[in-house]
């Protein structure tokens, strides 16, 4: 069933209402748009999971994603979930917005929701929205939407990819004060007959054969294995594994990490181990001689496979590059599995650049809906900028991360 076939739905409301939006279409009737607000997942969960199938869109906005980060995080926190659906004169969902409403001394502040746990945060958006819109009418479409929104003085959006795979983000190109984070990598896997293909690509032969030696070495440690999990137990059991080694990992590079937080441990156990939101979160480990050495978390999403987590074991393991062997396999699986695209996800550690073929820029964005909020917009914005600042200073960030780190504790 394609995204056009939705039913209507009557379980919407729209507090703010501003009417009807009509967006020009050469050679066509205008396409009329209206703005419903849901603050329940249950009414639009069937139109969400249809919706998602088609729609431009990251995983970190799927149904499953967004209604379990809700359950362990938000609710628990006071947010409040603000989900915008934007449908044409049909019905048919053209772009839905997750927000959540968190209550600040500048006044209530509509965020994006999913925090901390999201890499990206985008709008999902129908194909055939997509061919209406430029610059000027996403302007329009945005402003349109902002005059809906109940009971928010200010609106601020952060990690907004500048394209989502090649296709450039709208809600990207209504940023007004767009302060740039660290950038995401993508690596393209098409046009690659098989992993030996991929590496001889990447890789020289002086690398490849120090990664053959570091393979050797620890062969020499034990019998090597490699294998994806699939039964939710014991993708539960390996995921709270590796958020324990995650952390040990931060820990020790001074490093704060959000799986120090139990709701956030929750969150990651809750996707891993539950059946229905299985479909898109795979997982692999790297063994020796039957002890985990290397596991990884990533998210298989509309041909794509999104890098989510990773690490891997120190000690007597270490000089072999377990987490670097381990990440290989992961190239590897996807080939087999046809994956057309591998996104690093946000970050810029060395060995996503010396892989990937392509950057993403991510930006944030803060928006006044009312007098109150102009204050509190201003104040996002200087916060955006003095992080962007100390983010791309190494040296502002290391202390300001040790800091924080001890800060902490």
């Amino acid at each position: 069933m394609q995204v056009e076939e939705l039913a209507p739905t009557n379980r919407s409301y729209a507090p703010g209402d501003p009417g009807e939006l009509l967006l020009p279409r050469p050679g066509q009737a205008a396409l009329s748009l209206k703005v419903t607000i849901h603050s329940d997942f249950e009414d639009l969960r069937s139109d969400w999971e249809m919706f998602e199938k088609t729609a431009l869109s990251t995983p970190f906005q799927s149904y499953s994603w967004l209604s379990v980060w809700y359950e362990t995080i938000g609710k628990p926190a006071g947010e409040e979930p603000v989900i915008v659906a934007l449908r044409d004169g049909r019905q048919q969902l053209m772009m839905l917005i997750a927000l959540s409403r968190v209550h600040t001394p500048v006044g209530n502040m509509l965020v994006d929701m999913g925090q901390p746990v999201c890499d990206y945060h985008a709008p999902l958006y129908a194909p055939r929205f997509l061919d209406v819109l430029d610059a000027e009418t996403m302007s329009e479409v945005w402003d349109f939407i902002l005059q809906s929104l109940p009971d928010a003085d200010l609106v601020s959006l952060t990690k907004q990819p500048e394209a989502i795979g090649k296709t450039p983000n709208p809600m990207a190109w209504v940023c007004p004060k767009a302060y740039f984070t660290p950038n995401s990598y993508q690596m393209s896997l098409a046009g690659y007959d098989d992993w030996h293909d991929l590496l001889s690509t990447k890789r020289s032969g002086k690398a490849r054969s120090r990664m053959n030696g570091k393979r050797n070495k620890l062969a020499k440690l034990g019998e090597v294995r490699f294998h994806c999990v699939t039964e939710p137990a014991e993708r539960a059991n390996l995921a709270t594994k590796l958020l324990t080694m995650k952390t040990k990992d931060l820990a020790r590079a001074g490093k704060n990490s959000i799986f120090t937080d139990q709701r956030v441990r929750d969150f990651i156990l809750a996707v891993s181990g539950h059946e229905s939101v299985n479909d898109h979160v795979v997982m692999h480990v790297l063994t020796c001689d039957g002890k985990e050495v290397a596991i990884t978390y990533s998210l298989n999403w509309h041909h794509t496979m999104y890098y989510y987590i990773a690490s891997y074991e120190r000690g007597q393991y270490e000089r072999s590059s377990p987490g670097a062997l381990a990440l290989c396999r992961v190239f590897e699986w996807c080939l087999d599995e046809k994956i057309k695209t591998f996104d690093f996800t946000v970050g810029d550690e060395g060995y996503k650049l010396e892989w990937s073929d392509r950057t993403t820029g991510l930006v944030c964005g803060t928006f006044a809906v009312t007098a109150k909020g102009r204050f509190g917009e201003r104040l996002e914005a200087a916060k955006l900028s003095l992080k962007h600042t100390i983010k791309n200073s190494p040296l502002m960030y290391k202390v300001a991360s040790r800091l924080l780190y001890h800060f902490r504790r």
